[in-house]
């Protein structure tokens, strides 16, 4: 069987880069290469480099895992970097097209989804419509709150969002601009 898994982190990357969602996913999916099947893994809005397009890139396969990037995204991840654009997480064309044409060419069987930070929720009608056979495990909180944890400024739990006006002034995390920027100079410098 062909199986997808989609994360906002790159899956060789383990807990360094997405913590225990990462580190979950690599582990499920080296131990299901090892079953036999065929694993695939890809990122989206992590990887930045000083090009001014978003396209699929080869990763280094890990232990049976062949892995994909979308680099230059318009959905920088984690989400709480996108919520100066929080629409993007519902529709976002660029992200789409790369996933859509990335499932037409692997055809997996199923597609796992750990979440959709760096991707769209479009991303799963794609899989769906495509024939794959799609899951998507919630690990936070993302798709109802764009701070991820449902903690109003990080420190307590956020029981009241007031129709959407708390959230303006929970997050301040640096502009997306500016993220953008560090990880491509990040890049550059790597």
């Amino acid at each position: 069987m062909k199986i997808l898994y989609v994360n906002w982190a790159p899956l060789w990357r383990g807990a360094e880069v997405g913590g225990g969602v990462n580190l979950y996913s690599q582990s499920m999916a080296v131990k299901l290469a090892q079953l036999g099947h065929t694993l695939f893994s890809i990122s989206s809005g992590f990887a930045y480099n000083l090009k001014n397009r978003a396209y699929i890139k080869k990763g280094p396969d890990f232990m049976g895992v062949k892995n994909y990037e979308i680099f230059n995204a318009p959905n920088i991840a984690p989400g709480f970097f996108n919520y100066e654009n929080p629409m993007q997480d519902i529709e976002e064309p660029v992200v789409e097209s790369l996933f859509e044409d990335f499932i037409k060419h692997i055809k997996p069987d199923v597609v796992h989804f750990q979440n959709i930070e760096g991707f769209s929720v479009k991303c799963i009608d794609i899989a769906v419509k495509n024939g794959c056979r799609t899951i998507f495990s919630l690990h936070n909180y993302h798709p109802v709150c764009n701070q991820i944890y449902l903690l109003y400024k990080d420190k307590t739990i956020c029981e009241d969002f007031d129709n959407g006006r708390k959230c303006l002034e929970c997050l301040n995390p640096p502009p997306y601009s500016k993220e953008v920027i560090r990880r491509r100079a990040a890049f550059h410098i790597y």
